[in-house]
């Protein structure tokens, strides 16, 4: 069988390669081993953690190009990054789409308790970009090992629990099974009702 392209990989670069040429009308064929790194997708798109603080993206990444020629950015240009984003983010259809704040970073809660700027992210994740130390409450589940509320919490001077998940949770302990999870209402109800 004859493929135009063969993506060896199953990330987010090698998706949105396989992507972008079968758009193309070009035979893709994508090979991976296992579920790819798509489980340990930060769910948010980096861009240039470098601008200061309040500066547009579009400006920060003009100044970076002629800085840096060589970068990668550089050689792709303003005009084809912007298209870049836009195709992934029209893989996202409402109510999961991804934003900008305002063309600008944002900076977004890590699990480790610390900020990390960023720029695309996800609608359900806006309202976490305006956290401060001390202010909110983190909560972790017991078994859980991809998040630890107390070393979170220990770092953003705030308020934690450490809740107890459901038996048939229990044992399939991965991110992806608990955001199946939070997907039911009476999951994230009883959730509620723990945290009061």
């Amino acid at each position: 069988m004859h493929f135009d392209l063969i993506v060896i990989g199953m990330g987010l670069s090698g998706l949105m390669a396989a992507k972008t040429a079968a758009e193309v009308g070009q035979k893709v064929l994508i090979i991976g081993n296992g579920m790819g790194s798509l489980g340990l997708f930060s769910n948010t798109i980096d861009l240039l953690g470098t601008p200061p603080i309040g500066m547009k993206m579009s400006d920060g990444l003009s100044q970076w190009m002629k800085d840096h020629p060589q970068h990668p950015y550089s050689k792709v240009g303003l005009d084809r990054m912007k298209e870049a984003l836009s195709s992934f983010t029209s893989l996202f259809p409402l109510p999961y789409t991804f934003e900008a704040a305002g063309d600008k970073n944002s900076f977004i809660l890590t699990g480790a308790g610390t900020f990390r700027p960023t720029y695309l992210i996800p609608v359900t994740m806006v309202a976490g970009t305006s956290l401060k130390k001390g202010d909110p409450l983190i909560v972790g589940f017991k078994g859980f090992k991809d998040f630890y509320a107390d070393y979170v919490a220990d770092q953003l001077d705030c308020q934690r629990v450490t809740l107890s998940l459901p038996e048939p949770l229990c044992h399939e302990m991965t991110s992806t099974s608990l955001a199946r999870w939070m997907e039911k209402e009476s999951f994230r109800e009883s959730i509620g009702r723990e945290i009061k």
